[in-house]
């Protein structure tokens, strides 16, 4: 299991179409028709998902 798995079932659940790029690259799919707010949505899913991450490995 690649390192990056926990993070990317955690964007998924929060509805990011994401893949793993590499044992540490997360590979982000928007739509070509992404609107603003919906990449500001996404900005702050990925933030939270990540501080959540951070925390837990700590």
């Amino acid at each position: 299991k690649e390192p990056v798995q926990p993070l990317i079932e955690a964007l998924q659940k929060e509805g990011l179409l994401v893949l793993p790029a590499g044992p540490n690259v997360i590979r982000l799919l928007p739509p070509l028709t992404v609107a603003k707010s919906e990449i500001k949505a996404a900005v702050e899913k990925l933030k939270a998902v990540m501080a959540d991450y951070s925390a837990v490995k700590q």
